[in-house]
């Protein structure tokens, strides 16, 4: 996107090439599959990256432009926070409240981990809260067993069996009402303060993620 938009202007095509190199390199991964920024390069990084953005400001006159590619600066501006969880919470709130921010409609539906949508601190639902309150609404998903998709250090696989749930699991209580799928209203028991919310708070909670772990 942005080569294509500075293809007749040859310090900012040639700015565009040197950041592509710059980020071939820039990455490297740690255990856990933890991304690491070199931090020569990354610093290197940032500032092509400002100087880029004020490419964008000079040359660009179209305003609808100038907003996309301003963007496309923004996620390479965010690709060398990588390392702090909390960073990429709020990257992601930050995102979504840009797309948002793009169309007319009034509403918008987000796919990503129960973690990240919690309104937790440093949760990308908590950084949504600031900016949207009682707007922004949040539905968890779980399930009793099955299969799911995420990265197994050491190995190709990428589909892997679920540990079915057991006894002392919110998993296992509500496989037995026998609803093969089915609504939960917790919001409202909280409001109610009902009794029950303390007994299903002390109930252990699957935890699936990016990558597979022995126990979920």
């Amino acid at each position: 996107v942005l080569r294509n938009a500075f293809k007749e202007h040859k310090n900012a095509a040639e700015l565009i090439d040197k950041v592509e190199a710059e980020l071939e390199t820039v990455l490297s991964y740690r255990s856990q599959s933890i991304p690491v920024i070199e931090t020569s390069v990354g610093n290197e990084l940032r500032h092509d990256l400002k100087q880029l953005q004020i490419y964008i400001d000079e040359f660009i006159t179209d305003p609808k432009d100038r907003i996309w590619l301003s963007q496309n600066v923004r996620l390479l501006q965010q690709y060398l926070g990588q390392g702090s969880l909390s960073w990429r919470d709020e990257c992601m709130s930050e995102n979504l409240l840009w797309i948002k921010q793009q169309t007319e409609s009034p509403k918008i539906i987000a796919w990503a981990h129960n973690g990240h949508i919690q309104k937790n601190k440093n949760k990308m639902g908590n950084f949504l809260v600031d900016e949207l309150g009682d707007a922004y609404v949040t539905v968890g998903f779980t399930f009793y067993d099955g299969s799911y998709t995420a990265i197994c250090p050491g190995s190709n696989q990428w589909t892997h069996k679920a540990q079915r749930a057991y006894p002392g699991t919110l998993e296992y209580l509500l496989m037995q009402l026998k609803e093969p799928i089915f609504i939960l209203d917790l919001k409202k028991m909280k409001h109610d303060n009902s009794p029950i919310m303390e007994w299903i708070d002390n109930l252990k909670f699957r935890h699936v993620g990016a990558v597979k772990i022995d126990s979920e």
